[in-house]
């Protein structure tokens, strides 16, 4: 393992490991804290990265070992161009492996084809000092409990993702023991990589889910001063509840959703992820962890919570009417 002694000399902070091992979580929580800290930090979490910027290499990953690899290396071109013109830090969920590596394996590009890509784009990260946060963990075990926890409609979406790969296919391995067994064969090939990253490096465990722990030892590792969290006294029970999407809303999405108090937090269930971890950044204003994302609740003229703001739309306002309490 490989410490950093100077924060201040790393540009790109790549945070990987597999689905439920922390990635969003905790490379959200750090961004927050360099913020915090008066940092300049661009976060980039696995949706935003694979729909936005490495859209162009997934359109380009079945047209051959070439192209692919060449598109990937413009993506990459672009991405960094983007940190010169703005950010200081930029904070990756899964750029250098999930979203790029994986995904090129999953196709069949060979090794040699591989190593001759990190020879290509090393040179291109050097200047930035990456460091690599490696999030190990039991997989199995961390994959059974995230599919448990964010719901079986969840597994069957990342099922049928990782099932329609051409290693998958011909393994014939479907469904989510298919899931499963792709994503523990997967962490061995990043652990492969990861002993051979040539920057700096830190491993965390994070099998026993203690994240308070793990943001601790993130910012302890870093030298990261962490932001002292401001005591949220509003009522959390206030806000739980079944919403519904407005007419109007897409008919194939107009599901209703619930707002739940687990334990000393809230956690958003969706009709196809549940268990999304709330926290609260003032009064009716909740960070969706692990997402670029808020949700807000709107209140009757007598103050009680009456609606919420749906959350997965962020450039439309779709009220969505509170119907039960719970």
């Amino acid at each position: 393992m490989m410490w950093l002694q100077e924060m201040n000399d790393v540009r790109i902070l790549f945070f990987e490991g597999a689905p439920g091992a922390g990635k969003s979580c905790l490379s959200q929580h750090l961004a927050r804290q360099l913020e915090a800290s008066g940092r300049c930090v661009y976060w980039l979490e696995e949706h935003e990265l694979n729909e936005a910027v490495f859209a162009p290499f997934h359109a380009q990953v079945g047209s051959g070992e070439g192209a692919a690899i060449t598109s990937l290396l413009v993506c990459w071109q672009s991405l960094l161009a983007r940190i010169d013109r703005s950010a200081d830090i930029l904070c990756l969920d899964g750029a250098f492996f999930h979203s790029t590596i994986k995904v090129l394996l999953a196709h069949g590009v060979s090794r040699p084809g591989i190593d001759a890509y990190l020879k290509a784009l090393y040179p291109l990260l050097a200047r930035f000092r990456p460091c690599l946060i490696h999030l190990v963990c039991d997989v199995a075990r961390v994959l059974q409990e995230t599919i448990a926890e964010r719901g079986h409609a969840w597994a069957a979406l990342v099922a049928a993702d990782v099932a329609d790969y051409p290693v998958q296919r011909a393994a014939q391995q479907t469904g989510e023991s298919g899931l499963i067994a792709f994503f523990v064969e997967s962490q061995l090939q990043l652990a492969t990589f990861a002993t051979a990253y040539p920057f700096a490096r830190l491993r965390i465990d994070t099998t026993a889910r203690d994240w308070a722990g793990y943001q601790a030892a993130l910012c302890t590792a870093l030298g990261v001063q962490p932001d002292e969290p401001v005591r949220f006294e509003d009522c959390l029970a206030q806000y739980t509840g079944i919403y519904q999407p407005p007419d109007g809303f897409p008919e194939a999405y107009r599901q209703p959703f619930q707002v739940e108090l687990v334990g000393d937090e809230l956690r958003l269930h969706m009709g196809f992820t549940r268990n999304f971890r709330l926290e609260p950044l003032a009064r009716n204003r909740f960070a969706i962890i692990g997402r670029p994302l808020e949700i807000e609740f709107v209140r009757d003229d007598e103050g009680q919570v009456c609606s919420a703001i749906y959350p997965f739309v962020p450039d439309r306002r779709f009220v969505c009417e509170r119907l039960v309490t719970t």
